[in-house]
């Protein structure tokens, strides 16, 4: 990525987060929150807070009484910074994986056409799947988890399909990592191990991105449980969600690898060919000579190969989410 792009990036996600921070903080459902933590504290009344919360807070400090100190204010308001903190850095990582996951794919030029488009499309579709899914079950359901569900849901609303949308180039990318090697040949090792490294690096944004989604939706129960008469959501529901996210990011990436891989396997043992020529005499099996073993061992090695989710770096960013949701139930 040229400095041009680099400094593009970091602009675009420093005002992702910036404008998410500006939203969060001056936002009503701020306002009845520290209002709501005020009055647990012996003073004030939740202004600015929707009937049901509002009836919920004053609730439950009657029936445990304003000299309560648990949970305290302190802890309440931190969890509320931190929860607007992973927001903030969840969009801010958003916007910059989006200008660098576009530089990739204009460097990558991959060829343009119905199915690029149709698999771009499918691959945009199974990313939002989950998110369309659990909206439709609440609102069959009528689901609310509790009286303050509806804290910062006209921003949440936006919030999040801008930063859906700043992610889906990454996901548009790794479809033009999968174009390039079947439609691209004479690659070579060089090439192919560009692409390889481009693929890896579009997995681990969107990894790094579903995983801060997953922390920032702990951590935002996790501050509505510091409330009066607030509950945190179950950790299982969280590890739900991380899981889910982890089998789409799965989907998504497993494929691509396996067309990256067989390519790679091919360009790989024509260059053992190329190196080591078949001896006279014909000692050993071919292709399983020691020097050609060790040969392809090392180049396998080299170009980042042994498996989708066996290499360190495709298994932490595919299981990313599911890590970020089992590291956050311990501080529930």
């Amino acid at each position: 990525m040229t400095a041009r792009w680099y400094a593009a990036a970091v602009l675009l996600g420093a005002a992702a987060a910036a404008l998410v921070l500006w939203q969060l903080e001056t936002s009503a459902s701020t306002a009845c929150f520290r209002n709501s933590v005020d009055l647990s504290a012996g003073r004030g009344k939740p202004r600015g807070c929707y009937e049901q919360a509002a009836d919920a807070v004053l609730r439950a400090v009657e029936q445990r009484g304003l000299a309560t100190d648990e949970p305290s204010a302190l802890k309440a308001k931190s969890a509320l910074v931190v929860w607007i903190a992973l927001y903030a850095a969840t969009a801010g990582l958003a916007g910059f994986s989006a200008v660098r996951s576009t530089a990739m794919i204009t460097r990558l030029k991959p060829a343009l056409g119905r199915r690029f488009v149709a698999l771009s499309a499918g691959a945009v579709i199974l990313v939002l799947l989950p998110f369309a899914v659990f909206r439709v079950l609440g609102e069959l359901a009528s689901a609310r988890f509790g009286p303050f569900d509806e804290l910062h849901l006209d921003e949440i609303q936006w919030i999040n399909p801008i930063i859906a949308g700043l992610t889906m180039p990454a996901v548009i990318g790794l479809v033009a990592v999968a174009r390039v090697v079947t439609t691209r040949p004479g690659l070579g090792l060089e090439g192919l191990a560009e692409l390889g490294s481009s693929m890896r690096g579009l997995v681990g944004m969107l990894g790094a991105i579903l995983a801060l989604g997953v922390l920032t939706t702990a951590a935002r129960w996790q501050a509505i449980g510091t409330l009066p008469g607030g509950e945190p959501l179950p950790s299982t529901v969280v590890l739900l969600w991380g899981a889910v996210f982890a089998l789409v990011l799965g989907l998504l990436y497993v494929p691509v690898y396996q067309v990256w891989a067989a390519a790679t396997q091919r360009e790989i043992a024509l260059e053992v060919e190329r190196q080591l020529p078949e001896p006279t005499g014909h000692a050993g099996t071919p292709g399983f000579r020691v020097g050609e073993l060790a040969l392809k061992k090392e180049l396998e090695a080299t170009l980042g190969m042994g498996g989708a989710l066996r290499s360190l770096q495709g298994s932490v960013a595919v299981l990313a989410p599911v890590i970020a949701a089992a590291v956050s139930s311990l501080f529930a």
